[in-house]
C-alpha cells in the first residue's frame, strides 16, 4: 500500500466539500461532519506535503454504518478517503470504512485490500489474512495482492504458504523488486541461506539504492559492516509496532528488560531521590514498564514514530525523542543521567564505540550503563570484535567489550549469560551487562 500523495489543487474548499460528502453517508446520526485539511508545508523542492485529519471518524460505531448507501462500487472520493486514512496511519479508521465498504460492496478488491493491510497495522494478523485472501481472489493478476497475502502468511508462521504467494507474485511481475526481498526473508526463515541470498541479490539488481537489501546481501555474504541503515531499522519497527510485545514476549519469549530491572535493583546503590534514566532503543517502553516509578524517571529515544506511540500509551516516559540515538545523546547536557539502558538494541549497531562514549559522558558519577547483546566467541568473529550474523543482527565479543569499559572509564560488574531470544525454537546465547562509572 502506497502513501497517498495530494497535489495542491486537493487543498480547496471543494475538495473538502466533496471529502464531506464522502463521509456523511456513512454518519446518518450525527449531526455534522467536522472535518479540516491541516499542515500545509512547503518543502524545499515547493512540492506541497498534507495532512488530512478527519475528526468525525474518531466516534464513529458499527451501527452508524450498517446501512450505507448503495452503489455499483466506492466513488472516487471514497476511495480517496479509505487510502488517505490508511496514508496517514489512521488504521482504526481505515478499517471502519473498509468494513463498511466491503459490505456495500463485496467485490471491489480495494476495500479488501485496505482492511487487510489496516488490520495487518493494528496487530491483528489473524484477523487481516480473510480479506487479504480476499483481495487476491478478486485480483487474480494482481502481483501486490499476493505479496501482501504472503507478508500475513509469513506473520502467521506460515512459510511455505508465504513463499508460494512471493512466487506467484513474482509468475505475475518477474522484476517485482519487494517480492524478491520478501521471498529471500522467508528462505531465509526455512534455513535456506543460499537460495536466500540469491533472492536478496535479484532485489538488489533491482534497487541498487536499496540499503537494507544491501544489509542483507552482506549478512548473507559473512560481510561485517559497522551497523545495520537507520531505515532498514526504522522500517523493521515501524511494521513491528501493533504486534511488537505480543510476539516478543510470547513468540520470542523475550524477557531482556525484567531482567535488566532486577539487575538494576540488585546491583545498584540505593541512592536517595528519583534517578533518571536515558532508556536507549526504547521500542514500546517496556524497560520503563518494568522499572518502578517510584524510583525511575524515564526519558526515551528511538527511530520508530510507530514504538514512540506504542511507549507513549504507558505513560511511563517523562519524555521521547524520534531521533537516532547519537543525534540525541550529543544533544544532551554532561553528567545528566543516572543510569542508561539499551536493551536488544546493540544487535543493530556492530561499532559500538561511540554510544558507549556518549553514555559515559552523559552518567553522572556513580552512574550505571546497562545493555544486553547477542554474544559471539572470538574465533567466530572478526578482529573487529563483532560479527554481522546471518540473521543481519550483531554480536559481540567479550574482548572487545572489556576494552572498550576500560577505555571509558567504567568498572564492570561480571555479566549474566542468558537466552536473549528464540528462534526458530533455537535459544540465542546473549549477554546483559552492568557498568559504573
Amino acid at each position: 500500500m502506497q502513501r497517498v500523495r495530494l497535489g495542491a489543487g486537493a487543498h480547496t474548499q471543494a475538495a473538502a466539500e466533496r471529502l464531506n460528502g464522502a463521509i456523511a453517508p456513512w454518519h446518518p446520526r450525527i449531526g455534522g461532519i467536522h472535518y479540516f485539511l491541516i499542515q500545509f508545508r512547503i518543502s524545499a523542492n515547493m512540492a506541497v506535503c498534507h495532512s488530512l485529519a478527519l475528526t468525525a471518524l474518531q466516534p464513529m460505531k458499527s451501527s452508524s454504518i450498517s446501512n450505507p448507501p448503495k452503489g455499483k462500487e466506492p466513488s472516487a472520493d471514497e476511495r480517496q478517503v479509505l487510502v488517505t486514512l490508511y496514508g496517514n496511519r489512521q488504521y482504526a479508521d481505515a478499517e471502519m470504512l473498509a468494513r463498511a465498504l466491503t459490505r456495500q460492496h463485496p467485490k471491489h478488491p480495494l476495500a479488501w485490500k485496505v482492511l487487510g493491510a489496516s488490520l495487518k497495522k493494528l496487530g491483528r494478523t489473524a484477523e487481516a489474512l480473510q480479506p487479504m485472501q480476499k483481495a487476491a481472489v478478486l485480483m487474480p493478476k494482481d502481483h501486490e495482492a499476493f505479496n501482501n497475502l504472503g507478508v500475513i502468511f509469513k506473520d502467521l508462521g506460515k512459510t511455505e504458504q508465504a513463499i508460494g504467494c512471493y512466487r506467484q507474485a513474482l509468475a505475475l511481475k518477474p522484476d517485482y523488486a519487494d517480492a524478491h526481498g520478501n521471498l529471500g526473508a522467508a528462505l531465509r526463515d526455512q534455513g535456506k541461506l543460499p537460495e536466500a541470498l540469491a533472492a536478496y541479490k535479484r532485489k538488489l539488481a533491482l534497487a541498487p539504492d536499496d540499503a537494507e537489501t544491501r544489509h542483507h546481501v552482506d549478512a548473507l555474504s559473512g560481510t561485517t559492516t559497522d551497523g545495520a541503515p537507520l531505515q532498514y531499522v526504522e522500517g523493521v519497527f515501524d511494521n513491528y509496532a501493533g504486534h511488537f510485545d505480543t510476539h516478543l514476549t510470547q513468540t520470542l519469549r523475550y524477557n531482556i528488560p525484567a531482567q535488566m530491572a532486577e539487575l538494576l535493583q540488585q546491583r545498584a546503590p540505593v541512592a536517595p531521590g528519583v534517578q533518571r534514566v536515558l532508556d536507549l532503543g526504547c521500542g514500546t517502553g517496556l524497560v520503563g514498564a518494568a522499572l518502578p516509578a517510584n524510583r525511575y524517571t524515564c526519558i526515551g529515544v528511538d527511530v520508530s514514530a510507530g514504538m514512540l506511540q506504542k511507549a507513549q500509551e504507558r505513560q511511563r516516559y517523562e519524555r521521547l525523542e524520534r531521533s537516532d540515538l547519537l543525534s540525541m545523546m550529543q544533544a544532551e547536557q554532561d553528567a545528566s543521567y543516572d543510569v542508561v539502558t539499551s536493551a536488544d538494541v546493540f544487535v543493530y549497531i556492530g561499532k559500538i564505540d561511540e554510544v558507549v562514549g556518549e553514555a559515559r559522558r552523559l552518567l553522572k558519577a556513580g552512574g550505571l550503563f546497562t545493555f544486553s547483546v547477542e554474544a559471539v566467541t572470538p574465533d567466530q568473529a572478526p578482529p573487529c570484535g563483532f560479527r554481522l550474523t546471518s540473521s543481519g543482527r550483531y554480536a559481540h565479543t567479550e574482548p572487545y567489550l572489556r576494552q572498550l569499559a576500560a577505555s571509558h572509564g567504567f568498572t564492570t560488574v561480571p555479566h549474566l549469560d542468558t537466552s536473549i531470544r528464540v528462534e526458530q525454537g533455537r535459544a540465542i546465547p546473549g549477554a546483559l551487562h552492568l557498568w559504573q562509572v
